[in-house]
């Protein structure tokens, strides 16, 4: 139920440097020359970003161990990165691992505590921890950084419709998703008239 622009077997991961920068959704721009470099960010090593997208063609597989053990490497060789940890995390998180999955999530935020990719991953995982008050701090850290962040916002929403029953602030942040999104989504929208006959009802009863 909750967005993750994140790859494990949910989408596109992002390769992240100590700042905001981001490998494209894709390994390289050569068409089917086999000998085509891998593109990234310049100032990313070459064997690292060959290493991750390799890394991350065996997580497509599901080997797990192999691709944990891959991203494990590449991480010591390379950690101010954090998506190679980021990986990780959600590997060991996969395998119902919480203590080593943890473990990775703060690796993949010293490595880019602005990565909001890493931020709703690890909230995601508090989240489903119990641990709803730190689950809301990563998502409000991450707000504080971007605060135009649609996936955050969607996230957050979630938390405190299901989780904290805060409504009234789950309808503000699923109506700014609507709104950063610019569409309609049919799910939110629902989600969002449902809360407001909820508040309604809630305010009528309060004056009787």
């Amino acid at each position: 139920m909750s967005v993750l622009p994140m790859r494990i077997v949910l989408g596109v991961l992002l390769l992240s440097l100590g700042a905001c920068s981001a490998l494209p959704p894709f390994p390289g721009s050569g068409g089917d020359d086999p000998a085509a470099r891998v593109v990234g960010p310049a100032d990313v090593p070459q064997e690292a970003l060959e290493r991750f997208y390799k890394a991350l063609s065996i997580v497509d597989t599901e080997r797990w161990e192999e691709a944990l053990l891959s991203m494990q490497l590449l991480w010591e060789d390379y950690p101010q990165y954090a998506g190679p940890p980021l990986n990780a995390a959600l590997i060991q998180q996969r395998q119902a691992q919480p203590a080593a999955a943890r473990k990775w999530f703060l690796r993949a935020l010293a490595a880019n505590g602005e990565s909001l990719d890493a931020r709703n991953a690890y909230a995601v995982f508090l989240r489903e921890q119990g641990d709803y008050k730190g689950a809301e701090e990563q998502y409000l850290a991450g707000l504080a950084i971007s605060s135009e962040h649609a996936a955050t916002h969607y996230n957050l929403g979630i938390l405190y419709d299901l989780y904290a029953g805060k409504k009234n602030l789950a309808l503000q942040h699923y109506e700014q998703f609507q709104a950063l999104t610019g569409s309609e989504d049919r799910r939110v929208a629902g989600w969002i008239a449902d809360l407001q006959r909820q508040l309604a009802l809630a305010g009528e009863r309060s004056v009787r």
